[in-house]
């Protein structure tokens, strides 16, 4: 079967289905797929799904290299021209370079670790060195040339290059140095010194002020120079969280800060996705899913990578070793081979050994060989003396945020998500975020408050970043150590597969409809498929359907939907698949998806029914005393109570009927019931056996022809109002007592008891029959009351059935003669 487009008519006769609606209770049900929440239960593949509810796709991606050998990690990495790009890796410190397809090794460090590349003003490789001779050094041909030796200062963290001046965010001091170059001996000043362990991040803005990002405390430093280069120091803002991991600045002044608490970084969305549409907000570029840059088609002439855009870019924060591997018992690590590719099974095992390395160097405070970075308050405790001002252990909200800092300095939160925040760049106004400890690359779009996952990567970390010249983005990962480039524009081909929809009987698809943006030559190919099975891959569902294709009309308004008819065979679930293909950088944007089902009118379902006697209730205001001996009140009220539901969710009423015992005749009782209770007044009808019967009926939501019954009958409920007889012989007098028999009868219900009273007192004496248990509906019941005065009395009889019934019969006796006296 093919997808067909729906002509006019049909949709008129949609439109009267729903306008029809209230009226009939089998209408269509309909699946509306327009959020975040709606579409993140699906599977994306080259496609992403945005916090508006739109599907689009993914922005290129491709691997450059399997995992690195001998490294685990990627700390920094700086293009010196379009063809050269350096990395600083980890474990074992080495210095690699990149031209083309060929990775080769420049450098290997003993007890030492590159955390920070830089360019100098000359065009020279600039390395932050950290280890037991913390140190900045250039690189000469392929050998180091150190420029300063930092005295007291064990980890370089961050750089930035001014012409003949280095500024250098550092630890375990907390302090920004200013090197300054020249004929003479490097110069170094502390501009900055902090009361936390470590300035982990740095940044300049146009102006030259330049902002750190500490540890321990969250926050971040402005530091302005004034014209005799003396420095003033200013907290710009003073963040939840411990840990500030990156920091942007943009050319409008407005400063983005990333925060890196490793304890926050939990796999999974910290948030559920947005359940509802909130809208969009106007923005002045009119096209709203503008693509991102696109290669130029010439070449362009290589030009040097100035100092500015080789640190704003690239250079904004370093990944924590932390993140990168949970804390575990130091242990020898074993040996491993290098081998020519590595494989998963060894890749693991490489994690393990650097797992140990990185807690050795947490505990002592110590890169040791091969050694990694380590930025936590725990790794590097400020030195005796200094203290961090307030404990930030915990943050005050979980996961990790991205903070906007307006000109005039009001923060508000752009992004919070349960990451770590490890680098930031400005990628053609929009946000790019990169992340640990689940490799994910997310695009924000401040403006248009549109946050996007760009990439799901094998690595764990993201600790570099960089823009190329032709506009990909080269991203540097960690755990394992690769190279992947984030091209400009978007993939050629994405698909969205949604989740299974349960329409929990099976049902008759309807009309499927898509609001999509498509721009010219692109296309949206819509298919389904079928089953009764709740997974497709435990048994054969039907197979996709033919696509329902969807092109470039200029003609058609976005914001309306374009109709077809689902091809797939009759189900209880169902499955859409969105095949998107773009051109020339743009892509197809769906914005919402509906699909129109009916289930068959189903039966009611009668689960119960229960029939019975309310509970007898003792008169208000009476004593214990005088209610003791009262028998319990009758009623001839006959509580009714059935469960009953609908599949369909239909309206329903209900019939009763009743039917004596040995007759095949249902009368009726009542009808048009809404509730599922009924009292029924039995004084009406005579004694005896009866069932009773209710029939529940959907009439109320369904035409008659396809309305549907449901019926269940109660179990024999009895029915006696009516009292026992009692036979009572005749009262033989022996001295001061009488005795006589009373024979008590009942039709139904089995006798309950029988007891006497003289002279009209409240106390009656009950008396066991000669068999003594009552248990049937005829008892003998011998009578002796003793002691009685000489004199006349009135004696009252008085026999209760199982129903309450009760019946008293009065007669009078003579006592001739004086009890006889007690010895």
């Amino acid at each position: 079967m093919r997808w067909t487009n729906l002509n006019r008519s049909i949709r008129i006769a949609l439109a009267v289905l729903f306008t029809a609606a209230p009226a009939f209770a089998i209408q269509p049900a309909r699946w509306m797929h327009t959020t975040e929440a709606h579409f993140e239960p699906g599977e994306t593949e080259q496609t992403v799904v945005t916090n508006l509810g739109d599907v689009k796709l993914a922005q290129r991606t491709e691997d450059l290299t399997e995992a690195l050998e001998d490294a685990n990690v990627i700390y920094d990495m700086i293009a010196l021209d379009d063809a050269t790009v350096y990395l600083a890796v980890g474990p074992e410190s080495q210095l690699l370079r990149r031209k083309g397809d060929e990775i080769e090794q420049v450098l290997e460090l003993t007890n030492e670790q590159i955390f920070c590349l830089d360019r100098t003003a000359e065009g020279q490789l600039l390395l932050g060195i950290s280890g037991e001779n913390t140190r900045l050094a250039v690189l000469d041909g392929d050998e180091l040339k150190d420029l300063v030796k930092l005295e007291d200062t064990k980890y370089v963290w961050d750089t930035i290059v001014d012409g003949q001046t280095i500024y250098a965010a550092t630890g375990i001091d907390g302090k920004l140095l200013r090197i300054k170059l020249g004929d003479a001996e490097p110069v170094v000043d502390v501009l900055l010194d902090a009361n936390q362990a470590n300035l982990l991040c740095l940044e300049r803005d146009k102006d030259g002020r330049l902002f750190a990002g500490s540890d321990t405390d969250g926050l971040v430093y402005r530091i302005t120079l004034d014209d005799e280069g003396k420095a003033s120091t200013f907290v710009v803002y003073d963040a939840a969280e411990p840990e500030i991991g990156a920091i942007v600045v943009m050319d409008d002044a407005t400063i983005y800060i990333g925060t890196a608490d490793a304890e926050q970084a939990k796999p999974g969305r910290m948030a559920q996705p947005a359940k509802e549409e909130k809208g969009r907000p106007q923005t002045d570029d009119k096209s709203e899913d503008k693509a991102p840059p696109q290669p130029p088609k010439t070449e362009p002439k290589p030009e040097p990578v100035n100092e500015q855009a080789g640190k704003s870019d690239t250079d904004e924060s370093d990944t924590e070793a932390q993140a990168m591997a949970p804390e575990e018992e130091e242990a020898e690590s074993p040996p491993v081979e290098k081998p020519a590719l590595v494989t998963a099974e060894q890749r693991d095992e490489l994690r393990e050994v650097i797992k140990k390395r990185l807690l050795a160097a947490r505990e002592g405070g110590k890169l040791q060989a091969g050694g990694s970075r380590t930025r936590r308050p725990s790794a590097a405790p400020p030195p005796a003396g200094r203290s961090s001002s307030k404990s930030k252990s915990k943050a005050a909200k979980k996961g990790n945020a991205v903070y906007r800092i307006a000109p005039e300095g009001f923060v508000n939160e752009v992004f919070r998500e349960s990451v770590m925040i490890l680098r930031l760049l400005d990628h053609e106004g929009k946000l790019l975020i990169a992340t640990g400890n689940e490799g994910q690359i997310y695009s924000v779009d401040v403006d248009a408050d549109e946050t996007a996952l760009l990439a799901d990567l094998e690595p764990q970390q993201i600790p570099a970043i960089l823009r190329g010249p032709d506009g990909h983005i080269l991203l540097g990962t960690a755990n394992p150590a690769q190279l992947v480039r984030l091209d400009p524009g978007y993939a050629e081909q994405g698909a969205y597969t949604s989740d299974v929809l349960d329409a929990a009987q099976i049902s008759k698809w309807g009309a499927l409809s898509i609001i999509a943006d498509v721009p010219k030559d692109t296309t949206v190919a819509v298919l389904t498929r079928s089953g009764n099975v709740d997974d497709p891959e435990k048994a054969a569902w039907s197979d996709w359907s033919e696509p329902f294709n969807i092109e470039h009309d200029a003609d058609h308004q976005p914001i309306t939907p374009r109709y077809a008819s689902v091809a797939s065979d009759p189900a209880r679930f169902l499955q859409y698949q969105l095949k998107l293909t773009g051109s020339n950088g743009s892509t197809p944007v769906v914005d919402q998806v509906g699909i129109t089902y009916v289930l068959p009118n189903l039966k009611p379902q009668i689960n119960s029914i229960k029939t019975g006697y309310p509970k007898p209730k003792a008169p208000s205001g009476s004593s214990k005393s005088k209610t003791a001996n009262r028998p319990p009140p009758h009623t001839t009220t006959l509580r009714m109570e059935w469960k009953a539901e609908d599949p369909n969710k239909d309206p329903m009423v209900f019939t009763l009927e009743y039917q004596s015992a040995g007759s095949d005749v249902w009368l009726p009782l009542d009808e048009d019931l809404t509730a599922n209770r009924y009292e029924w007044n039995t004084l009406y009808v005579p004694d005896g056996r009866y069932k009773v019967r209710v029939t529940a009926s959907d009439a109320p939501g369904n035409p008659d022809n396809m309305a549907e019954t449901a019926v269940r009958t109660s179990d024999p409920v009895l029915i006696d109002n009516s009292t026992p007889r009692m036979k009572i012989t005749k009262p033989q007098a022996d001295g001061n007592a009488i005795k006589f028999t009373v024979q008590v009868t009942d039709t139904y219900s089995p006798v309950r008891s029988v007891g006497y009273t003289v002279d009209g007192g409240e106390q009656w004496h009950v008396v066991l029959p000669d068999d003594l248990i009552y248990d049937s509906t005829t008892e003998a019941v011998t009578i002796i009351i003793p002691d009685l005065a000489p004199g006349r009395h009135a004696i009252t009889i008085r026999a209760i059935d199982g129903r309450n019934n009760a019946v008293y019969q009065a007669l009078f006796v003579n006592i001739t003669k004086r009890a006889k006296p007690q010895e």
